[in-house]
């Protein structure tokens, strides 16, 4: 499916920002999801790499699905930096219409297995209906490492593994 123009430009400026690192600016316009600046900021130094702004090539990389209820779009979007190139880093968001406009909310930021940076990345999500305990951080365990495996960290306890 290709991604109406409005929303590129919405992701667009919102891709501006993550680069620029303007964490708090998400997060006071709601746009972050339930992750808070300083999160986001940790996830991406975890990462250890520099973000750059997204050439072409990642919007059409990007995969978008409509939402069930034909609301908007669900957008799973492969982020740049300056070290790679197209990254091991994908964020995912929701596209919800509003009026004539969308409305972007990040619902996961997540870097693919097999990264050496994915023992330690902080994962996201603030989509319940995609995250059922979207209050929970997820992390991978190295303990686990090679089976793809994530552990539960409660905001107060560590739960068992999956």
């Amino acid at each position: 499916m290709a991604m109406p123009e409005e929303v590129r430009q919405a992701i667009q400026n919102l891709a501006e920002i993550i680069v620029a690192g303007d964490w708090a600016k998400l997060e006071a316009d709601g746009r972050i999801g339930r992750l808070t600046a300083s999160e986001g900021r940790s996830a991406v130094a975890q990462y250890g790499r520099s973000l750059t702004d997204l050439p072409d090539e990642a919007y059409r990389l990007a995969a978008i699905y409509e939402l069930d209820d034909g609301s908007g779009w669900a957008i799973e979007l492969p982020l740049w930096t300056k070290e790679e190139g197209r990254s091991d880093l994908t964020l995912s968001l929701t596209a919800t219409r509003v009026g004539t406009g969308y409305r972007l909310v990040i619902d996961d930021l997540h870097v693919l297995s097999g990264h050496p940076a994915s023992a330690s990345l902080a994962l996201f999500r603030s989509r319940p209906e995609i995250a059922p305990e979207a209050d929970r951080r997820f992390t991978f365990d190295p303990r686990l490492a090679g089976s793809g495996a994530v552990s539960r960290l409660n905001m107060n306890s560590q739960c068992a593994p999956d």
